[in-house]
């Protein structure tokens, strides 16, 4: 899934990546620094990982096999996502929904469908653009 950055990368293992860091350094684009920030996650193999918007910069085919792959490797571990993507919401065992700050819902995402409060008007909405 990171060939195309590992390609850039002519100093291997020791190239830097982002010119904050070095101005020799390869330039990514947000979809590469995020792959390259997931990949980091999926290597430490920590037991509690935290998602803040991580596909924000993919476009849709790629942010669908991000999940497929999230959710196969945080079976065993507590995943926590921020994230006003619902598609990323539907495979999660527990959705908890805020409004102005204020937790207003919570449940898997049947549950919070059916009750067709705050969340199921947000998930309707963005998803009328891929019906």
């Amino acid at each position: 899934m990171l060939d195309h950055v590992v390609e850039k990368c002519s100093q291997g293992v020791d190239t830097y990546l982002g010119r904050e860091f070095s101005e020799h350094a390869v330039e990514l684009s947000g979809g590469e620094r995020q792959s390259v920030a997931l990949a980091r996650a999926f290597y430490k193999d920590s037991p509690i990982i935290l998602f803040d918007e991580p596909t924000a910069a993919l476009d849709p085919i790629r942010e669908r096999e991000i999940y497929r792959r999230v959710e196969r490797f945080c079976q065993a571990k507590t995943a926590i996502f921020v994230s006003h993507r619902m598609g990323s919401t539907s495979f999660c065992n527990k959705i908890l929904v805020f409004d102005e700050g204020k937790l207003v819902e919570k449940g898997d995402h049947s549950l919070l469908m059916k009750a067709k409060g705050l969340y199921y008007d947000m998930y309707e909405k963005q998803s009328c653009y891929y019906r």
